[in-house]
């Protein structure tokens, strides 16, 4: 019976792959978290953006409620918003929210009793990435 010395152990070969396939997918299993804790990250900050719009647009809901005329005239342009004695009222250029979201309501005349309304939420995702979400509608006198 021949013996294959070989058989006796692992040769170095053997040992050396196998830590580069076990660091590999070590590596591999790493970013794949990391990844899924970016996407999460960017998920939730676009879901407050998104609810962040909408409030957005409801707020010049209730403003045009209180008076169509708040969406003509001199109060074409950019606008914050901010709830003020129990109503929603016009509030500077922009609001901030939780510190890094910042909502812009834009409004322009499309006729004498319609606005376009536009509300824009725009937020520092990673530093030099700025994100941004975009809801618009058309209010009438009714």
């Amino acid at each position: 019976m021949i013996r294959n010395k070989f058989k006796k152990g692992n040769s170095l070969l053997e040992i050396l792959l196998a830590i580069a396939i076990f660091t590999a997918g070590s590596i591999v299993v790493a970013l794949l978290v990391i990844n899924a804790g970016i996407t999460m990250r960017y998920a939730e900050e676009s879901s407050k953006a998104l609810l962040y719009a909408k409030e957005g647009i409801e707020a010049m809901k209730s403003i045009r409620d209180q008076n169509f005329s708040n969406l003509i005239g001199e109060n074409v342009g950019n606008h914050g918003v901010a709830i003020i004695d129990g109503s929603w009222s016009f509030s500077g250029s922009s609001t901030l929210e939780e510190y890094h979201y910042t909502r812009i309501i834009s409004i322009s005349a499309v006729t004498a009793t319609t606005s376009k309304v536009t509300s824009t939420v725009s937020w520092n995702f990673t530093e030099g990435k700025v994100n941004q979400v975009q809801l618009t509608t058309y209010l009438t006198d009714w």
